[in-house]
């Protein structure tokens, strides 16, 4: 068995290795990963390594490129993706020494984010690769869509084209916080490039000016929020009966967004009530930076 960088040639085996690793009914697999894993953009930039075994890839761990930014500093990070092994080759190690050649190919001054849940933070914290913290666990929000009479404007965008109109450096509301940079090269990629696209893509208006954006998928009648972004002085009120009215119009009953159980996102959506899932998934973070350490980290949202 070798252990090399992932090489495109073999993207037939790695689509079959994800197929079987995971239970989801997505069509268009092929298209799904060439998308995640092949981006010209980013492609180049992803750190993904595997496991070959008679010319076929039997596990695979990768990290793909993305942004941070805070008050117009870029930070480098990566979110670990569909880590996945066949059933066979289970109990060989191969996690630890897949990540000690993963992690030895980081550039320094990243970061790497993960959703964890209760076996896989115990495998990690044991890692000696990276320095590693738990930052918090996920808490699902949910509020029923009553009808609100007052809300903001909103209108719906079906295409990319029309977001070239939005300037996203105009959002500030996270602006003191460390938040994804969400360029409009990046939201195309993200919710419109994806070839099982099903977001709902709506801008909110105040005085014939874009305050904010909103982008949520439908499943069961439940609008469940993706991303969001705001300037800042909005009224929080107004806010929450726009989503509310938003997810009306698509006719659902429920509006949900998870997030992390914290003082800021509490403070938020504080008419909502919430519910911890049944597994418990937490937000993960491994330093690659040697200099920093753990403690630097602390701290973050």
């Amino acid at each position: 068995m070798k252990i090399k960088k992932y090489d495109k040639k073999y993207i037939d085996s790695f689509v079959k290795l994800i197929d079987e690793s995971f239970n989801i009914k997505n069509k268009n697999k092929k298209e799904l990963v060439e998308w995640k894993f092949h981006t010209e953009k980013f492609f180049h930039k992803n750190r993904i390594i595997c496991a070959y075994k008679n010319d076929k890839i039997v596990w695979q761990y990768s990290n793909i490129t993305y942004e941070f930014i805070k008050k117009n500093f870029i930070i480098k990070w990566y979110i670990c993706q569909d880590m996945c092994i066949l059933k066979d080759y289970r109990w060989q190690w191969l996690i630890s020494k897949m990540s000690k050649k993963l992690y030895s190919n980081i550039e320094e001054k990243t970061f790497t984010i993960w959703f964890s849940n209760k076996h896989w933070v115990k495998v990690d914290k044991n890692s000696k690769w990276y320095w590693y913290n738990i930052i918090d666990n996920l808490v699902s929000f949910y509020f029923p869509t009553l009808l609100n009479s007052d809300w903001y404007n909103f209108e719906e965008i079906n295409n990319s084209s029309q977001i070239e109109k939005i300037d996203f450096n105009n959002f500030n509301f996270f602006d003191d916080l460390l938040k994804i940079n969400k360029t409009e090269e990046f939201i195309k990629w993200r919710y419109f490039d994806n070839p099982n696209s099903n977001y709902n893509f709506y801008i909110i208006k105040f005085n014939n000016q874009i305050i904010w954006y909103y982008i949520f998928r439908i499943q069961n009648k439940i609008a469940i929020l993706f991303d969001f972004d705001c300037k800042k002085g909005i009224n929080k009120k107004k806010f929450i009966s726009t989503f509310k009215n938003i997810s009306i119009k698509k006719k659902c009953l429920i509006f949900k967004i998870i997030l992390l159980e914290n003082i800021f996102w509490n403070n938020l959506f504080k008419w909502f009530f919430k519910l911890k899932k049944n597994e418990e998934i937490y937000f993960t973070l491994k330093n690659h930076n040697k200099l920093v350490g753990k403690s630097k980290f602390s701290a973050l949202p």
